[in-house]
């Protein structure tokens, strides 16, 4: 089997930040995703935004 290589990326975002990404998921499953092409990972996007695991956040207390 040929050897692959997936790139990782890791964002951090605020709950805020987090729920405008729903509210697109949300826009782009009512009008249909843009391009068929990338439908895979879209899907894949939208189960990690829509079923998100408790150890998926972290709470840090900050004092400004």
């Amino acid at each position: 089997m040929p050897e692959r290589t997936i790139e990782i990326r890791q964002l951090w975002m605020t709950m805020p930040e987090e729920e405008v990404i729903v509210q697109m998921m949300m826009f782009f499953n009512d009008m249909g995703w843009i391009d068929e092409s990338t439908q895979d990972a879209y899907d894949s996007l939208c189960d990690k935004i829509s079923e998100p695991e408790p150890c998926d956040y972290m709470w840090e207390k900050r004092i400004d």
